[in-house]
């Protein structure tokens, strides 16, 4: 079951790939949290930036992947939560 999972997934990215809709780093952004099930800390810390830059990366992500999207959403509502709240706050 886990392997066919992992199939799915890597055909819902190189369909990413293969369209056009991403760039490279989005590609490996999305490959290592959704695929190879990497932290957004540690993808951050791998290219020396900012937990919130990759966030707003994937925020961007949101009509381009789809699937990538609605599987990052549930997984990280708290995230988001509270990045709004930084933002009313303003």
């Amino acid at each position: 079951m886990l392997s066919e999972l992992r199939r799915r997934v890597s055909a819902e990215i190189a369909t990413y790939r293969n369209a056009g809709h991403c760039s490279d780093a989005d590609i490996e952004v999305i490959t290592g949290l959704w695929l190879e099930g990497k932290s957004l800390r540690s993808i951050a810390r791998a290219r020396c930036v900012a937990a919130a830059a990759i966030g707003d990366r994937i925020e961007r992500l949101q009509n381009r992947c789809p699937r990538f999207y609605q599987w990052w959403v549930p997984k990280n509502m708290r995230r988001r939560e509270a990045r709004r709240r930084v933002r009313d706050n303003e």
